[in-house]
């Protein structure tokens, strides 16, 4: 099974959300379609760093 994310624009809540069906569903793969931060709602904004950085822990 491939799973694919995009879109997140720095929505942290649909971000774990999405993780943690992530870790339910256990697809072989995982793509990122890009757009993980920057332009997201302000009360769900994440430093683009810090985005960056918890899903680059994520492999």
């Amino acid at each position: 099974m491939i799973a694919i994310v995009s879109d997140i624009h720095g929505n942290w809540e649909a971000l774990k959300a999405v993780l943690k069906d992530l870790g339910t569903v256990r697809p072989d793969v995982v793509v990122h379609a890009g757009d993980l931060a920057v332009n997201g709602p302000a009360h769900y904004n994440r430093p683009t760093a810090e985005s960056h950085e918890y899903m680059s822990r994520r492999r």
